[in-house]
C-alpha cells in the first residue's frame, strides 16, 4: 500500500490469505512449515505466544470474529507474564519480541489495565534489582537495554486511558 502498487497489494492478500489457511489450526497458528521433497508443505506442530501476537498484530485477522474467539481468548485470559511451559504445547514468550509484541497487541486491543499489569510483572522486578530493564526476563543477556525504552511510550499511554 505504502508504493500504491495493485499487484503488489493483491500479491500481499494472496499470501495472507495463504497463511491463515495453512497456519490456522482453529484454536492457534502454527509457527512454520517444511516444504518436503516433493514441493509440499508439512504444517509443524509447533505453536509460539509470540507467533499469536505477530498473526494478530499483521495477519490482517478479527479477534471479535468467530474463527478467532478462543485465540481472543487465551491472549488475553491465559497468556501472561507469568505463564510457563505448560500442557499446552505453547511457547511463552520471551520479552524481545514477544512481550514487545504482546504489549503492542494489549495496546491495540485497548486492554489498559492488563497492559499494565503485565508491564508491572515484567518490568518491576528488573527496576528494583538494579533500576533497568533487561533483554532477557531471566537477566542473561543486556541488563540495559535501549528497546526497553518503548515501555515508557506505552505505560504513559496506558495511564492516559485507563
Amino acid at each position: 500500500r505504502l508504493y500504491r502498487e495493485e499487484r503488489w497489494i493483491r500479491r500481499s492478500e494472496e499470501v495472507r490469505r495463504t497463511a491463515i489457511e495453512q497456519s490456522f489450526d482453529g484454536q492457534c497458528f502454527r509457527d512454520h512449515a517444511l516444504r518436503m521433497k516433493d514441493g509440499s508443505l508439512a504444517v509443524q506442530p509447533d505453536r509460539s505466544e509470540a507467533g499469536q501476537y505477530y498473526a494478530a498484530l499483521f495477519g490482517g485477522i478479527d479477534l471479535h470474529t468467530p474463527p478467532y474467539l478462543e485465540l481472543r481468548r487465551l491472549i488475553l485470559e491465559v497468556f501472561s507474564p507469568e505463564r510457563r511451559d505448560d500442557e499446552s504445547g505453547i511457547v511463552p514468550f520471551e520479552m524481545i519480541p514477544g512481550g514487545y509484541l504482546r504489549f503492542t497487541l494489549l495496546a491495540r486491543m485497548e486492554q489498559w489495565d492488563l497492559l499494565l499489569r503485565d508491564m508491572q510483572t515484567i518490568f518491576g522486578p528488573m527496576a528494583a534489582d538494579n533500576g533497568t530493564l533487561w533483554e532477557y526476563r531471566g537477566g542473561k543477556g543486556s541488563r540495559d537495554h535501549g528497546l526497553c525504552s518503548y515501555a515508557a511510550a506505552l505505560i504513559l499511554a496506558a495511564q492516559d486511558r485507563s
